[in-house]
Formats: C-alpha cells, sequence, structure tokens
C-alpha cells in the first residue's frame, strides 16, 4: 500500500472518526448501516452507503430516492434501479461450464501491522492477497464485525462471480489477469476470509474504506422495496416477462 501520497494519513483520521462514532446496540426492527469512501484513480473519491438486514442488502449513494441496487437475499437476485430511465435490471446467478484453465496459485501474508487505530477494541489486521506470487490486494479486517454484512456481500459477490465466468470467452484477455480470475471470478469473497474489511486496496489503485457504521439504523419503510410499473429487464436490456 502507497503511504506517501497522503492517502495513509487520510486512512488514519476517517477509521479514529469511526472508532469515536457512538455504537448502539441493535434491536430485530432496526438496519446495518455502512458508510464506504470509495477511490479509483483520475476520481475524485466519493460516498457508498450499505443498508443490510437479514433479507435484503441495498447500495446506493447515501440518497433514499437515488438510483440503487437491491439483492433480494431470499431469492437470490440483485435488481438495478435506475429512475431516470424507469427501468429495473434484474441479475441472478448463472449456471455456467466455463472452466478457468490458467494455473492460479492463491496465498495471503499477514503482515506485522498495527498502523490502524483498533475499533470496539480489535486491532485490524494487515493481509496482503496474493495470486501466482503477485500482490493483487491489501486488506485490513477485524475479525467478528458484521458478521451478517460478510454473509450478504458474499452471497452478493457470487451471484455477479458467475455473470463473470459465464461470459469469459467474450472478455478481453487483456482485462484476464491473475487478479481478477480470482477475485472476481474464482473466490469473490477472498478479501473477507479473514474477517470484515474495514480497508481494501487493490494493486490497480481502487480502494474501499469504511468511514462510519450504525447497527441500529432505522431505513425508511420503502428503501427495500422497487418501484413499481418500472420496466423490468434482463442484462442484455430486453424485457424480462415476470412479475416482481
Amino acid at each position: 500500500m502507497n503511504r506517501s501520497n497522503g492517502v495513509f494519513p487520510l486512512v488514519i483520521v476517517c477509521l479514529s472518526l469511526l472508532v469515536s462514532c457512538s455504537d448502539k446496540g441493535a434491536d430485530p426492527d432496526t438496519d446495518l448501516m455502512l458508510m464506504y469512501q470509495e477511490s479509483e484513480p483520475g476520481m475524485e473519491p466519493y460516498m457508498t452507503r450499505v443498508l443490510v438486514n437479514k433479507q435484503f442488502m441495498r447500495l446506493d449513494d447515501g440518497v433514499d430516492q437515488s438510483n440503487f441496487t437491491l439483492y433480494d437475499r431470499k431469492q437470490n437476485v440483485i435488481y438495478t434501479v435506475s429512475h431516470e430511465n424507469q427501468t429495473i435490471m434484474q441479475v441472478q446467478s448463472v449456471n455456467s461450464k466455463h472452466k478457468i484453465e490458467r494455473k492460479l496459485s492463491l496465498d495471503a501474508k499477514k503482515l506485522d501491522d498495527a498502523s490502524l487505530p483498533a475499533i470496539e477494541g480489535k486491532q485490524p489486521i494487515h493481509y496482503q492477497l496474493q495470486v501466482n506470487d503477485k500482490t493483487c490486494a491489501d486488506v485490513y479486517v477485524i475479525k467478528g464485525l458484521h458478521e451478517e454484512a460478510m454473509l450478504a456481500m458474499a452471497e452478493f459477490k457470487r451471484i455477479l462471480a458467475s455473470i463473470h465466468l459465464s461470459t469469459i470467452n467474450n472478455t478481453p484477455a487483456d482485462m484476464q489477469d491473475e487478479c481478477f480470475l480470482a477475485h472476481d471470478v474464482l473466490s469473490p469473497s477472498r478479501s473477507m476470509q479473514f474477517g470484515f474489511p474495514i480497508l481494501e486496496q487493490g494493486a490497480d489503485g481502487v480502494s474501499r474504506l469504511l468511514v462510519d457504521y450504525d447497527r441500529a439504523y432505522k431505513a425508511a419503510s420503502d428503501v427495500f422495496s422497487l418501484p413499481p410499473n418500472y420496466r423490468l429487464i434482463n442484462m442484455a436490456g430486453t424485457a424480462v416477462d415476470t412479475e416482481i
């Protein structure tokens, strides 16, 4: 992880604020709210919000009225809602006979690194996730934190991984590097194998930092609902002949 460009001190500040926030005890009628700062090369950092309960996971920009992605955990279906187009794209797991022929050796290196502050009395643990001796990602995790969210995220990523595998023959060869094949196709929940990631940074410069959370968040009653009368389509943009 590059700590020389001012990004790492910012991480310290954000996590220090996270440590100081009050963590109210949750009850069965509340949701878990996670707020992330996402960074990509050539773009200004932006915020994403994740709302999780036992039935749904919603991803958006923190505004209830904005476009959003809804994962129905019971039906194992992902819906992406566009208010501008009044469409809902439906994505489900795909059974594919495609195989990854390339040999991939996955390893993880635990580093002695106490540079980040403790959260809920637990020190983040730094791992480097490697594929064929190449470091693909640095992750800082806390064991036992937000386990329900980890389950939901793993389910969500497995659906996306099945789609990546089903379309692998159409994926440009220069995009099929070891990190993509390992983390996005074969082992999509790999970043969570040691605990809940509070900071992830890929070799491609993409990073995700947890800056806030609330176990007792009371989401509006309609945030886990799909808009009525929107056109339901599949990934190709073709109408889906089914009821939501």
